[in-house]
């Protein structure tokens, strides 16, 4: 089965670590969405202390980190994707109980630890941009796999594919960080079917489910409302259970 995706994205959603919560950033200042959701998001603790032994952190590889560096949620290990001196990235495992004050534990190499709390819910979409900060330029593909932007609107009527993150349970479901399998073959669906609003109007979807080949990237496939204003920068945005999206933008002619 061909890849409905063509070429594919590898966005980051960025999340920085309060003393309290852990919440997705814009810009370190505007969620992107309101809370991690159970199964599926990508999250990052940034955490500017870690510069202490920093160098020795940039050294090791990911899997000498998996071994000694472990985001808990629940005591289950979360599945590592990214580790930097700052940065850590990482997935809320699937089957986490949703709750409102979950704890999480960061352990640094060095065996101290960082506690917080983060509240789990059923959903809670946030769309890719191009900058990396759940603004501006969606990470949107046009019906030719190309990405969109400006120059290269998608025409009314045409389909196109949005990545995301925070979907929620799947079916089948998927172990923590388990990707969806790459030849498609099953297609790994979302439980939760998201509504797409495009320029104000609701768009017809014509798929919801995992990308094949990557772990808890989101993917959309939508067609245009004909009856959209077209621009440089229409809003897009999608609601999955009752939550709401970050807006990015599209270009459509």
């Amino acid at each position: 089965m061909k890849n409905p995706l063509g070429s594919l994205f590898r966005p980051v959603v960025n999340w920085f670590c309060s003393s309290r919560r852990i919440y997705p950033s814009r810009a370190r200042e505007q969620a992107v969405a309101p809370y991690p959701s159970r199964a599926e998001p990508v999250l990052s603790e940034v955490e500017g202390s870690l510069s202490k032994g920093e160098q020795a952190v940039a050294a090791l590889t990911k899997e000498e980190l998996r071994d000694q560096l472990r985001d808990m949620i629940r005591e289950i290990e979360a599945p590592l994707l990214f580790v930097g001196p700052n940065q850590v990235n990482f997935q809320i495992p699937p089957g986490i109980p949703l709750g409102d004050a979950i704890p999480v534990q960061f352990t640094r190499p060095d065996g101290s630890t960082l506690l917080s709390t983060v509240r789990i819910a059923a959903t809670a979409p946030g769309i890719f941009s191009l900058l990396m900060n759940g603004q501006g330029q969606g990470a949107v593909q046009n019906q030719d796999y190309s990405q969109n932007f400006g120059t290269n609107p998608a025409r009314r009527g045409s389909v196109i594919i949005i990545y995301a993150t925070g979907a929620g349970d799947t079916d089948p479901p998927l172990l923590p960080g388990e990707a969806a399998p790459a030849s498609g073959n099953p297609l790994v669906f979302t439980r939760v079917q998201p509504t797409v609003t495009i320029g104000g109007q609701t768009a017809r979807f014509l798929f919801s489910g995992m990308t094949p080949g990557l772990v808890g990237l989101w993917q959309i496939n939508a067609e245009v409302p004909t009856n959209i204003t077209p621009g440089p920068a229409v809003p897009l945005s999608i609601t999955a259970d009752g939550a709401i999206s970050n807006t990015v933008t599209i270009a459509v002619e």
